[in-house]
């Protein structure tokens, strides 16, 4: 008889969940929702599987992004010519995250991110004097927006091993929205939360095949306005993932689960996932005060290798990095240099 690590698989899989929704920001090349954390599955795209009923998760989730500043001559340019630009060097994204199952077909949880902005340059348009205007803004640091979400499985075939599931979530104005640089208070765009009500749907759906699992997922963010009349845009996330197991047992049924109840001692401790995903962001230009910014939006789509350690069925460690290969992003703005996503998750 072999050990069947379905029951652990779904343990962590929606903390992902979680904590990627307190990173929704403005840009194109923003935090995405995605994942990080889980015992199996993919680390940014989102697996269809909830958490068992009565089954909790607790989680920190970290995403670095390194960009390509505009240099200073590109900055001048963009001044002489009356436009707009938003440079940035780096930012971090610190996400804390819990979910508990409902029942086994729907999961509930709550994210709280906290962002770092580092060497921000903003180029703003004066409609009154008719003029662009340099604003060297260096950092902006602080609480970002509390997220609320819900994951209801619809369709669960446990002999095909297949799980769709529809997503929903609500971003609310919780974050700090009053940063300032030079005693005057930064554009929404580059402050750690909207101000504004965002809704969140999505859909999910994962297939297992032995030790591969291939999931795909679909989000979709309404922005409304929020701080200083600011709409950051509506934005579409769309990915795809495999995922490779190493360790344990082959899947044989959910005898297994009996077998291992009276026999503990079969369960593999250490557990490794080898993932691969493809995600893709589009982001809708900002409008400040009912006008376009032409230097906000796009899109990016990242290659993202990454792998994942698990111990004992209840604890994980998760690293990807992204790579972007392709981007088209509106007017002037940073492009990604790439992407790291960590996260460690508990269950209980």
């Amino acid at each position: 008889m072999r050990f069947n690590v379905q029951p652990y698989l779904t343990r962590l899989l929606t903390i992902a969940f979680a904590l990627a929704l307190g990173t929704n920001e403005a840009r194109a090349h923003c935090p995405a929702f995605g994942g990080g954390i889980g015992i199996a599955g993919p680390i940014t795209t989102f697996s269809a599987a909830t958490l068992p009923e009565g089954k909790g998760v607790l989680g920190v989730r970290a995403e670095y992004t390194r960009f390509d500043p505009l240099a200073a001559e590109e900055l001048s340019q963009i001044v002489a010519d009356g436009q707009t630009g938003h440079s940035l060097k780096s930012q971090v994204v610190y996400s804390l995250g819990g979910a508990y199952g409902i029942s086994d077909d729907l999961t509930v949880g709550v994210s709280l991110p906290y962002l770092q902005r580092d060497g921000i340059t903003a180029v703003h348009f004066d409609r009154d004097s008719g003029m662009s205007m340099q604003h060297d803004i260096g950092d902006s640091n602080g609480q970002g927006d509390l997220t609320l979400y819900g994951e209801y499985r619809v369709v669960r075939k446990l002999y095909e091993g297949i799980d769709l599931s529809l997503i929903a979530g609500l971003k609310t104005p919780t974050g700090v929205t009053d940063n300032t640089s030079n005693y005057q208070r930064i554009e929404t765009e580059h402050q750690p939360g909207s101000g504004s009500w965002d809704p969140i749907v999505g859909i999910a759906l994962s297939k297992r095949i032995e030790r591969l699992s291939l999931h795909a997922s679909g989000l979709y963010t309404i922005t409304t306005q929020g701080s200083q009349s600011t709409g950051l845009g509506n934005r579409a996330q769309a990915s795809v993932a495999a995922a490779y197991r190493f360790g344990g047992k082959e899947n044989y049924g959910e005898c297994d689960a009996i077998y291992e109840y009276f026999y503990p001692e079969s369960r593999d401790r250490w557990l490794s996932d080898l993932v691969l995903e493809l995600n893709g962001q589009w982001q809708d230009k900002m409008q400040v005060k009912g006008f376009p910014d032409a230097s906000t939006g796009g899109t990016v789509l990242y290659l993202s290798p990454g792998g994942r350690v698990s111990f004992d069925g209840r604890y994980s460690a998760s690293l990807s990095v992204g790579i972007p290969v392709y981007q088209q992003l509106h007017g002037n703005q940073s492009e990604v240099d790439y992407r790291v996503v960590t996260g460690l998750a508990v269950a209980f």
